[in-house]
Formats: C-alpha cells, structure tokens, sequence
C-alpha cells in the first residue's frame, strides 16, 4: 500500500520525478556548492593580489592592445614616476607643458620629445619620472625621463624652464586642481591618447572669495603623452 502511494505522489501533479532524478539533482547541487566556494575564493584572491600590486606600483596587464598606467610613490616633493605598459607597435612623444593649461584636452606643447629608437618593435614597460624643481637664478625646471629596464632602445625624455614670474602666478593661489594618473590604481587607456600623466592648475577666484574650478584655462603646467 505505502509502495502504491510513493508511487502514485512522484508520477502524479505537475511535478513528475523518479528517485534516480532526485539522486542526481542531489550529486549535481554536492558538487555544485563547493565548486562555487572555490570559485569565489579564486575571485576573491585575485582581487587581493591586484590590490596589493598597485600598491607596490606593479602592473597587471590584462588587455595587451591598451596601454596601463600606475602611479609609484617617490616620497619627494614635487616628484613623480609612473609605471607603464605600451602595446606593439605604439611610439609617443613625451610632452611638457606650462602656462594656461586647459580643463580638457592639452595644450600647445612647450617641449615634444620623440625618440627615433625602435622601441616599438615589441611591447615594452616604462617608467617614467617626472620633477619640478627650482634654479638659482629664480626660475624653475621641469624635467621628465624614461626607462625601459636594461633595452637598448629608450625612449628619452627632457626638460623645460617655467619663467619665475609665471611660475608665481601658478603658486600664488594654493588651491590646485590637480590629476596624477593612476594614484588609486592601474588605469587601461586607448593607445590613441593623448595620455595625460600630470596635470596641475590654479582654480579660479569667485566674488565672494571662494576658489572654484574654472571651465577655461588657468596657470599651471601638465605632463602627457602624445602618439606619433
């Protein structure tokens, strides 16, 4: 009788099922659970390790057509370096800038670096350093150079004298709108750029005495990278 009624309950209503299903939606959500444990582990390590990556300044590259930026701590003022990854194929200038520095794209360049070494032939990871420094005689450096570990082919860098008087104005007001590329992290870019390392520029006085960030140009000065 009791065999007639288990019977009758899996082969009747709309859910219909034999013990040998049940058995297997059983083994299926047994291996199931730990392979989703596992698999957020995984996740979760990963993430752990990209983390502590950027904060040693190390990059991952993920997408080896784009060009990855992070920032390395120089613990110097006025000082900054950034590691990054460029893709076959891809040659930039290296650019300073000073003066009236845009909100949005850059400006005329005051110094354009274009190296006429092949180091393009294959990808390559740079580390580029960049320093603001003041002269003797009352004006003021800005330099950037490049590395591409022990390669025979660089990509050079240079440097460019802001005027004493221009570089007041851009002092004068301590309130700075100011983007250093990939200080919170790895940034994956389109190669196309231009890529902006450091930007640094004055806000603007308002009436009433606050400094807001102004849609047009303002004193300051601006590292980038401009594809050839």
């Amino acid at each position: 009788m009791a065999a007639n009624e288990l019977h009758q309950a899996t082969n009747s209503g709309p859910w219909r099922f034999s013990l040998r299903t049940l058995l297997l939606v059983v083994v299926i959500i047994c291996i199931a659970i730990p392979m989703a444990i596992q698999t957020i582990k995984l996740y979760r390590a990963e993430a752990e390790l990209r983390q502590m990556r950027n904060e040693v300044g190390y990059l991952s590259v993920d997408d080896r057509s784009k060009v990855h930026v992070i920032a390395v701590d120089m613990n110097e003022p006025d000082s900054w370096r950034w590691r990054i990854f460029l893709p076959q194929g891809v040659r930039y200038s290296l650019c300073l800038g000073y003066g009236d520095i845009p909100q949005k794209g850059v400006p005329e360049p005051k110094l354009k670096h274009t190296s006429n070494e092949p180091y393009s032939d294959e990808d390559v990871e740079v580390l580029v350093t960049a320093k603001l420094r003041p002269l003797d005689d009352g004006n003021w450096s800005l330099s950037v150079s490049s590395a591409i570990g022990d390669r025979p082919y660089q990509m050079g860098g240079g440097k460019v004298t802001i005027p004493g008087k221009q570089m007041r104005d851009i002092q004068k007001v301590s309130i700075y709108d100011a983007h250093t590329l990939g200080t919170r992290g790895a940034k994956t870019l389109d190669p196309r750029g231009p890529i902006v390392l450091l930007q640094q520029r004055t806000r603007e006085r308002q009436p009433d005495g606050t400094y807001q960030s102004s849609v047009g140009p303002m004193p300051g000065y601006m590292i980038w990278l401009e594809k050839e």
